[in-house]
């Protein structure tokens, strides 16, 4: 990966690419053909170059991270700076990726012109090379302004912004990228895990690892009723609990085990309201589970000072 990333940053010091950006607005809609709509433009001449001479620094500085990257799904490293993931997880992003490719030319920018007071919920910056390979850089949008901010450097004409207002060293746009896809390899790298889960859905994903890890429970001896599982089953949040247990077979085999939960209850004197009787779990609703899952994932955690018992929302571990 760092090789190709390298090879992206010698090909930037020529002249054989194209600068294309799309404002990507995520519907929610089941129907993963109806879920993006994008709005196109192109860069050229001065602003071409002032953006190229931005991802070129962007890549160099981001490098150390890129080299220390782990897998998207290797909850061992959850805390990780830098992940990499295959786009076969990501919800409708083939569908995503053919939306693009209609474009792509400067009569699509003046058809398509990108309406910069639209709320987006990404911009996507593509980078094409001659010999065909393309490189995506996202930023996820939180506050509209900040598009607007950096739109006012250059300017817009009929789709294409071709000059930078201002020098190109005090350019105010768009200093670092929240993920990036590098189409030849199949791969995100992602800096950002939180926004990229804004942006793109792997739930497909997460139902179906999550469906395996729940028909091996009651091996574990662990009975969720019919209901519970197919609600579970629609949730993204419970799903992705269920999934993380996957991962670990020692973990879910060693933890995920009655009589570790009841020894572990009993220590920490917790109060809980699924059943456990004879070493067997019964949940019987999705509290329940909720409750199963924070318990296997320790969310429950006691106040220093007072000795006060929570459950945690969140955690930042402390290294």
């Amino acid at each position: 990966m760092e090789n190709k990333l390298r090879e992206l940053i010698n090909s930037l010091d020529q002249d054989s690419f194209t600068v294309n950006f799309y404002l990507l607005k995520k519907r929610n809609v089941e129907d993963v053909s109806q879920k993006y709509r994008l709005f196109f433009g192109t860069f050229d001449g001065e602003a071409k170059r002032g953006f190229a001479d931005i991802i070129n620094i962007f890549l160099r500085n981001k490098m150390p991270q890129i080299r220390e990257m782990v897998d998207f799904f290797d909850y061992d490293h959850e805390f990780a700076k830098t992940y990499n993931l295959d786009s076969e997880y990501i919800d409708g992003f083939n569908n995503l990726i053919n939306k693009m490719n209609q474009f792509g030319s400067l009569n699509s920018a003046r058809n398509n012109l990108p309406n910069l007071d639209v709320s987006s919920n990404a911009i996507i910056f593509e980078i094409l090379f001659n010999e065909g390979k393309r490189i995506l850089f996202f930023q996820k949008q939180d506050i509209q302004k900040k598009i607007k901010q950096g739109w006012k450097n250059f300017v817009l004409v009929e789709g294409v912004f071709q000059r930078i207002v201002e020098s190109k060293n005090n350019l105010n746009f768009f200093p670092f990228f929240d993920f990036i896809f590098i189409e030849e390899e199949e791969q995100f790298i992602i800096f950002d895990r939180n926004k990229f889960e804004q942006v793109f859905d792997y739930k497909k994903y997460y139902e179906d690892c999550a469906r395996r890890e729940l028909d091996s429970f009651e091996r574990k001896n662990i009975f969720l009723s019919t209901e519970v599982r197919n609600t579970a089953l629609g949730y993204k949040s419970i799903m992705s609990k269920i999934t993380n247990l996957s991962f670990y077979e020692k973990f879910s085999e060693e933890i995920l085990n009655p009589e570790n939960i009841s020894n572990y209850l009993s220590k920490e004197e917790l109060k809980i309201s699924f059943i456990l009787e004879d070493g067997k779990i019964y949940i019987n609703s999705i509290d329940e589970l909720k409750q199963l899952m924070d318990v296997v994932s320790g969310n429950y955690v006691q106040e220093v000072v007072t000795g006060e018992k929570y459950r945690a929302l969140s955690k930042d571990r402390i290294e």
